[in-house]
This record gives C-alpha cells, sequence and structure tokens, in this order.
C-alpha cells in the first residue's frame, strides 16, 4: 500500500512539475492531473491526514488547496527549494493538535478543526471545485529550467 501511495504522490508532483508556460503543455498538465488527483482520492480516509503531514515540497511551488472551504477559492503556497519542518506544515494547514483543540463544548466547530479532512473529501463533492483550480491554473511564478529541478525521481519506484 505504501509503495502505492509513493507512486501516485509521485504521478502528481510530476504533473505538477510539467506545468510550464505553453498552453498546450498547460492543458496536457491539467489533464494529467486531474487523473492523478482521481487516484489520490481512493486513499482510505484514514490515512489523509498522516499523507497531508509528510508531503514534500521541493517542486517549483506548491499549492495545497483548502477544499472544504466552499465560500471562495483558499489555498496555502510552499515555495520550492524552502525546507519546512513537519510542524511547521502542520501549524500553517491548521492541522496540529492546538487548533483542532480550540473548540468549546456547546460551539460549532471552527474550519481549522476539521484537520485533513478540509484538504482531502471525497471526489463527487469537490469535483466543481477541481475543476475550477484546475482551469485556473497558471504558469509557475518561480519557473525552474527543467535541468535544474531539486527533484528528478526514477520512472518507477
Amino acid at each position: 500500500m505504501e509503495r502505492d501511495e509513493a507512486k501516485l504522490v509521485l504521478e502528481v508532483a510530476r504533473a505538477q512539475r510539467k506545468v510550464c508556460c505553453t498552453k498546450q503543455q498547460l492543458s496536457i498538465a491539467r489533464i494529467e492531473e486531474t487523473d492523478a488527483l482521481g487516484n489520490l482520492y481512493q486513499f482510505r480516509a484514514e490515512d489523509a491526514e498522516r499523507k497531508l503531514n509528510h508531503a514534500e515540497f521541493d517542486l517549483g511551488h506548491t499549492q495545497v488547496h483548502e477544499l472544504g472551504y466552499t465560500e471562495c477559492s483558499k489555498s496555502y503556497v510552499f515555495r520550492g527549494g524552502k525546507e519546512y519542518a513537519s510542524k511547521q506544515i502542520q501549524d500553517m494547514l491548521g492541522l496540529s493538535s492546538p487548533a483542532r483543540a480550540a473548540c468549546r463544548p456547546g460551539q460549532p466547530m471552527p474550519q481549522q478543526a476539521l484537520g485533513a479532512a478540509q484538504f482531502l473529501l471525497p471526489m463527487q463533492q469537490v469535483e466543481f471545485q477541481l475543476t475550477g483550480i484546475l482551469e485556473s491554473l497558471q504558469c509557475d511564478p518561480w519557473p525552474i529550467a527543467n535541468n535544474k529541478h531539486p527533484f528528478d525521481a526514477p520512472e518507477s519506484l
């Protein structure tokens, strides 16, 4: 299972890396990322938080979209080349336990109390949001030459 998960995460990372400035390549990358995201949502729900906690952001820049926030598009951007501690990522995304413990009895849970559920939801609930996100993909504002990527993984694990 771990090997399959790693392959799917790598597949998403490759699709993200392929997002470049020509419209044709951007269109192809959107299709590849849509397919890869569809595969990612097949993971078991109880593994969702663990997957987010161990995400690596070493490609250009990575956007983590908050799919559970339906009022407007909300995302967090992590710049590649900068190291983030696991605790730092958890705090930024509201996944650390103090953020989740902030709820008082008798009051509604705050948005950040949802943990990983705000980022990983069943595909049928977020298909419209994902389509909008993929359609709004733009060129990397911090481009990296193809032969200078810090993470060039082998084709298979």
